[in-house]
């Protein structure tokens, strides 16, 4: 294989493909971070599930609400970043911005200030 740019970058669907690949275990390693969860606290927080009384309420949720609201924030913040890969992908394979839209953000998310990450705010 040529030591160009396209033949390191790979065809379009490959580019696409690693892109997509790439995300389970980025989304992974981002949220342990923020939230300061080991792997396996992860994997433990996809299985636990909502507690309910004999009623049917809901008495204990799987998830505090900031755990929550950090699983979001980090969802945004990825689906944004592959948008705007699929955007460059498209771009750089038929000249033009991808007519596809992977995301409509909620009207109340608003991205966090630098990546979101606290330490630097």
């Amino acid at each position: 294989m040529q030591n160009t740019p396209d033949a390191q970058k790979g065809n379009y669907l490959q580019q696409i493909h690693k892109a997509f690949a790439d995300l389970p275990i980025q989304f992974r390693e981002r949220l342990c971070q923020e939230c300061q969860w080991s792997i396996p606290t992860f994997y433990r927080m996809i299985r636990s599930r909502n507690r309910y009384d004999s009623n049917g309420e809901i008495v204990r949720y799987a998830l505090s609400n900031s755990d929550a609201s950090m699983i979001e924030i980090v969802g945004m913040e990825f689906l944004d970043t592959l948008q705007t890969e699929f955007d460059a992908f498209t771009r750089q394979q038929f000249g033009k911005k991808s007519q596809i839209h992977l995301i409509t953000p909620h009207p109340s998310y608003e991205p966090a200030p630098n990546d979101g990450n606290p330490a630097e705010s």
